[in-house]
């Protein structure tokens, strides 16, 4: 058995008897043409929780406006979440956190400008496609940090070393 709760930024999947993680689920045997009814899952949505926060970088450790973020947990290194730093607010937002212990990875992180993308003069008008695109200014080093969860933590911090590598002008 399984539920999905979602939002419009993350999912997080309940196995069994509402747990977050497939391996702690128990198992439930049927026979060919046998049926299990009456099962009850109870989420436990007060273990729920949220994780916000910036990536700060290079020298002056100001805060990036890109980069890549993921939640994994710490005992087995299976991913949990992913997240990018919001566009409108400039933070990454995990939602539906079970309590646990986590490493929470940095990568891509960037100070990046949009520019108006520029159509194809043979391209349909689609005025659901994106109309920016990213030009990196600067790109800084990856990172990961351990992260203990008990209840909800906003405004962490995660700081990404300067990188030697050349900004790109583009991503897609």
């Amino acid at each position: 058995m399984m539920f999905m709760m979602s939002s419009f930024r993350a999912q997080l999947p309940f196995y069994g008897a509402g747990v977050p993680r497939q391996k702690d689920a128990a198992s439930i045997k049927l026979r060919a043409g046998q049926e299990l009814t009456g099962q009850d899952m109870t989420i436990p949505v007060a273990k729920l929780h949220r994780i916000t926060g910036r990536v700060a970088a290079g020298a002056d450790a100001h805060f990036v406006n890109a980069a890549k973020l993921s939640l994994c947990t710490r005992d087995d290194g299976k991913e949990l979440e992913t997240a990018d730093i919001s566009r409108d607010d400039g933070l990454f937002h995990f939602e539906f956190v079970p309590v646990g212990d986590y490493i929470l990875k940095v990568v891509n992180a960037r100070d990046v400008v949009w520019e108006p993308k520029k159509p194809s003069p043979n391209a349909p008008f689609n005025p659901m496609a994106t109309q920016d695109q990213e030009r990196v200014l600067q790109a800084f080093g990856d990172t990961s940090m351990p992260l203990l969860l008990d209840g909800d933590m906003l405004g962490v911090t995660a700081t990404v070393p300067p990188d030697t590598k050349p900004a790109t002008t583009a991503t897609p």
